[in-house]
């Protein structure tokens, strides 16, 4: 059943109807819309937008504020964060152990301070 032809405040007309949002299909953003018409449902727009994420900018500000404590730190400790190797191309990369001494005999000791931890 469709619905009465309804018109919207200026600028506030919704972008679907709530059937076309639910199916995900274009709607005309007529009321009725085709679709609601074509399939004789109700055709209803929804004039309650969900609320827009404003805190975004709060949120990066937080993070930016985050990254200069941690680089602080490194520089107290006489790291220059500038100078670190770029690893963001190296997640989900294999990992390997590389053996520091040539006569180890794994036999003889469960220590694993011998390996040095090695990213490849």
């Amino acid at each position: 059943m469709a619905s009465a032809v309804t018109s919207f405040p200026a600028g506030k007309q919704p972008y679907a109807c709530i059937r076309c949002a639910a199916r995900k299909v274009k709607c005309d953003r007529n009321s009725p819309c085709a679709a609601c018409t074509r399939h004789q449902v109700e055709c209803v727009f929804n004039l309650a937008h969900p609320p827009r994420n404003r805190h975004k900018r709060g949120q990066q500000q937080a993070l930016k504020d985050r990254i200069k404590q941690y680089e602080a730190l490194l520089l107290e400790k006489g790291i220059d964060p500038e100078r670190l190797p770029d690893t963001s191309s190296d997640h989900g990369a294999p990992s390997t152990f590389t053996r520091l001494d040539s006569d180890f005999d794994p036999q003889e000791s469960k220590d694993t301070s011998h390996y040095k931890y090695a990213n490849k």
